[in-house]
């Protein structure tokens, strides 16, 4: 999730419900809860976070270029 600028256009124009954002970075995290706080919003960092397959969609942005081919 980064810093979390997403968000708002997830929960503005896609019309999200809820929105979870995942990051490897606790400092991403820290700065994503408090310039995006929003109560359908929820951030945690990748140890933190357990998938439970239920989810209607996923983003990425900018995540690709980080893994080995």
């Amino acid at each position: 999730c980064g810093t979390g600028s997403a968000t708002p256009f997830l929960v503005s124009e896609l019309g999200a419900d809820a929105v979870i954002g995942v990051d490897v970075s606790e400092a991403s995290v820290r700065v994503a809860r408090r310039d995006h706080a929003d109560p359908r919003a929820t951030y945690h960092t990748l140890d933190d976070y357990t998938p439970c397959g239920d989810l209607d969609g996923v983003f990425t942005n900018g995540v690709f270029h980080h893994i080995a081919p």
